[in-house]
């Protein structure tokens, strides 16, 4: 069908809108438990620390010392195999996503033949519907349906456009946030080496030392989650270009395909690199980010339609 809006309606479209976000899910799960036992394994050995201050008025500060030694085993136990599940789950995300985006923006440069079988997509969609069955009418319902009052070549442009600078704010809200986690953190550690008179030696062992593995991660994160920045910006200004050109009536619709596949096609080794966001931000940031996009589907259309020929 040479219609956006109605492909998305089709059950196969929104079987694979719900499975892929169900993968998705199943990898910010493993993440969520890595980053919460960096944090425990810190927090528990700060208190620790902190107790151990006053432990001639504690009678069981023995047995607080086991509690970091139980979170690290628990930690190295889940982090030998987290990250690779994390990952494989990211990636088959990604691969169901790019069969949604044959099914509804009708990608065609890349050969859908998945080695995800349909079996396994199938128990990702039940999964989905089964905890959150109001996803149904959201992918059904995922774009506006103004995109019927233009040609079908020019809204996948549309298309395209919106989904590259809604990443683009979505990652730059993830830095401030990883940004701002980072300094509470450093704030809170100098306020306790300040408030308990730390020695910089004990400070640098007691406190630095523990939290360091938590900040490593964070540096990591900001660092990775920067590159995806850098990319993503990259095809927003392509996409934003070629926008341009339709709506200055530069392409004919065999250009129009071609500039779209590519940007899809990039699109898809951009989505296997990236960085999970965790749900509950990204649910977060979801409302305020609708409400003050600057780039949205219909005001893009409505551009397209008043444009002179």
């Amino acid at each position: 069908m040479l219609s956006i809006v109605d492909n998305q309606k089709t059950k196969e479209a929104i079987k694979a809108g719900l499975a892929f976000r169900q993968a998705y899910n199943y990898s910010k799960n493993y993440k969520a438990c890595l980053w919460g036992l960096t944090f425990l394994l810190a927090a528990a050995q700060l208190l620790v620390v902190i107790i151990s201050k006053y432990q001639t008025k504690i009678n069981y500060i023995e047995n607080l010392d086991f509690l970091p030694v139980a979170i690290l085993i628990v930690y190295v136990l889940i982090n030998s195999f987290g990250k690779d599940k994390m990952k494989r789950w990211h990636d088959k995300g990604c691969e169901i996503q790019s069969l949604h985006d044959s099914i509804a923006l009708g990608v065609t440069s890349k050969t859908r033949d998945l080695a995800i079988p349909q079996s396994e997509i199938n128990n990702l969609y039940e999964s989905r519907k089964k905890k959150h069955p109001d996803d149904v009418n959201t992918f059904a319902t995922w774009w506006d349906s103004s995109l019927n009052d233009i040609g079908f070549f020019e809204s996948r442009i549309v298309c395209a456009y919106v989904t590259f600078f809604w990443e683009v704010e979505l990652r730059k809200k993830y830095q401030r946030f990883l940004s701002l986690i980072l300094i509470i953190i450093m704030i809170i550690s100098l306020i306790v080496i300040s408030y308990y008179n730390f020695p910089l030696r004990e400070a640098l062992i007691f406190i630095i030392a523990p939290i360091t593995p938590f900040i490593s991660l964070l540096i990591e994160e900001l660092y990775d989650n920067n590159k995806c920045i850098d990319v993503a910006e990259d095809i927003k200004k392509d996409s934003c270009h070629d926008w341009q050109n339709v709506y200055d009536n530069k392409f004919n619709e065999a250009e129009i395909n071609d500039s779209f596949e590519k940007l899809m096609s990039r699109w898809h080794v951009y989505r296997l690199t990236t960085l999970p966001i965790f749900e509950w931000l990204y649910k977060l940031t979801q409302k305020s980010m609708n409400m003050n996009m600057v780039a949205n589907t219909d005001s893009l259309v409505e551009k397209l339609k008043s444009r002179s020929n």
